[in-house]
């Protein structure tokens, strides 16, 4: 069995490659939800030194859900990798019974 680069065996890189893929995705997400609470706590809060008490307030308070969805998207991101890990712990359970 021929090993790759970083120590793993090639049959493993489409899991590698799998992971890769979702850490990205996982970091433009979180990236995007930060910038939108930001954004959304600095037009509530622009909107309240206006004087539009009621929308300022309903801005204000989009920016904690936005960074919820933040959360439950890394939380999505975590049990994805933990799938991907027992995949890998079972794939190579599987080449040590065969050998």
């Amino acid at each position: 069995m021929q090993l790759n680069r970083d120590g793993g065996s090639p049959d493993q890189e489409p899991i590698r490659n799998e992971r890769l893929r979702q850490a990205r995705l996982a970091f433009n997400l979180s990236a995007f939800f930060v910038g939108t609470s930001a954004m959304l706590f600095m037009v509530g809060f622009l909107m309240l030194l206006a004087g539009k008490t009621s929308q300022g307030l309903l801005a204000l308070l989009g920016s904690p859900a936005s960074l919820s969805m933040r959360g439950y998207c890394m939380q999505l991101s975590s049990e994805a990798n933990d799938r991907l890990d027992r995949m890998i712990y079972e794939a190579s359970d599987e080449k040590k019974q065969i050998k």
